[in-house]
């Protein structure tokens, strides 16, 4: 089954997203408003440049697409802009997880789900601290008015239902790993301004 092989053969890369100074600064009680702020910019520069290409991917396939991002990085956007921090310059297409299939389009949307999911850990943590409780900024973290786990619950039948056979689930497991990859870089760039 295409989820378990990718949350097992992810598992590494999933570890390393959360030994970056930035990803543990968030559940540190010392995070700041600039420190979260650059957390989101890391997100957004990644999201900005991935999620347009997903859907148009998708919508470019005929018919009812079965996969369209949530708008993550516009959520992201409004955080920031509540934050009063400036919107990064998205990744570049080369830095982007390259996708010419349906199956590695689905490992990348994995990746950018399954933060989602990993976002509403975040977001009761940060909404706990004094210092973050009253900032009108967790639109991101938050699911964007709509739930993570009913997104999620959905995109796991979606995943399951069209990543099928082994050639496909290789294919799915590489783009996700290089998603990975590109968020990783992401974290590890992004300076806490401020």
């Amino acid at each position: 089954m295409i989820l378990n092989l990718l949350r097992s053969q992810t598992h590494d890369l999933h570890d390393r997203m959360e030994a970056y100074d930035l990803s543990k600064l968030m559940l540190s009680p010392e995070v700041t408003p600039a420190g979260y702020a650059a957390f989101l910019a890391s997100h957004y520069r990644l999201l900005a440049a991935l999620e347009p290409r997903l859907d148009a991917f998708f919508a470019a396939q005929g018919g009812e697409p079965p996969y369209r991002s949530a708008g993550k990085h516009q959520h992201i956007a409004a955080d920031l802009a509540a934050l009063g921090a400036p919107l990064p310059e998205p990744l570049a297409a080369d830095d982007l997880p390259a996708f010419e299939t349906t199956a590695q389009a689905w490992g990348a949307a994995y990746v950018i789900e399954g933060a989602a999911m990993g976002g509403m850990v975040l977001h009761r943590a940060l909404s706990q601290r004094p210092q973050l409780a009253q900032l009108p900024a967790f639109s991101y973290l938050g699911g964007g008015g709509q739930p993570p786990v009913v997104r999620w619950q959905s995109f796991c039948e979606q995943i399951a239902a069209h990543v099928v056979d082994e050639a496909d689930q290789q294919a799915a497991l590489a783009a996700a790993r290089a998603t990975y990859e590109a968020m990783g870089r992401c974290l590890a760039t992004q300076p806490i301004l401020g």
